[in-house]
């Protein structure tokens, strides 16, 4: 009785393969035709069901790739467009930064230049001064001289 439940009856064929799963016909063209022997045909099934599932793997990880390489290909394209808007705004900043550095420069040229006329004028005033001293002490000398 337990070989009863064990045993596959002989007319049973091989489970078939479903359309998606179907073995190319380059490998079932390798395979021998098997005439005799349930044992080799529930072999040659499971041999099969292996390739199937296999194929299914080989099938998801293909796609899965394929997806990888899309968002791999959006994610630079992302990138590349961020990278550019940085690019234009640090090129706006810059040329903000040396505007704003020749104004200080004009600035400060302004301010020394004033800075410098008003050191020079005080030295001219008190040159001016020291003339002004001399010619009224000369002519006080002459007045005295006249005097005398």
């Amino acid at each position: 009785m337990a070989d009863a439940i064990l045993s596959v009856p002989e007319s049973s064929p091989p489970k078939p393969v479903q359309e998606d799963n179907e073995i190319p016909s380059h490998i079932l063209a390798s395979i021998p035709k098997v005439t005799h022997g349930n044992e080799n045909q529930e072999n040659l099934a499971k041999d099969f069901s292996r390739i199937s599932v296999l194929s299914n793997s080989r099938e998801e990880l293909l796609n899965t790739v394929q997806k990888l390489k899309k968002d791999l290909q959006d994610w630079r394209g992302q990138l590349d467009s961020q990278v550019k808007t940085y690019r234009q705004e640090l090129g706006e900043l810059r040329n903000t930064l040396n505007t704003g550095v020749e104004h200080l420069k004009n600035e400060f040229q302004d301010l020394r230049n004033a800075l410098k006329k008003n050191i020079d004028a005080p030295s001219d005033v008190a040159c001016k001064g020291r003339e002004g001293v001399r010619t009224t002490t000369a002519e006080t000398e002459t007045s005295r001289e006249t005097e005398i």
